[in-house]
């Protein structure tokens, strides 16, 4: 494929770096299922570091992604531009 340009890599990183903001925010296990999926592990994986279920994973990702939705869409980024 082709490399992003300029404009996408920086987008990319400011998008990141709220995410990193917004996860910062949510209770422990939340923060380690987000921070895990961000870093590419499964579910198996974050499951056995964590000592519960895979199911379990499923729902902290469910909820925390819920809650980053809900943090996000209460920010006004507007006076940045």
């Amino acid at each position: 494929g082709r490399e992003p340009t300029p404009v996408e890599t920086a987008i990319t990183q400011e998008m990141r770096a709220l995410l990193l903001e917004g996860i910062a925010i949510l209770p422990e296990h939340q923060q380690a299922v987000m921070t895990a999926r961000l870093k590419g592990e499964s579910d198996e994986e974050v499951a056995r570091v964590l000592g519960v279920k895979a199911a379990s994973v499923r729902s902290l990702r469910r909820y925390a992604t819920d809650r980053l939705a809900i943090w996000l869409s209460g920010r006004d980024d507007r006076e940045a531009f």
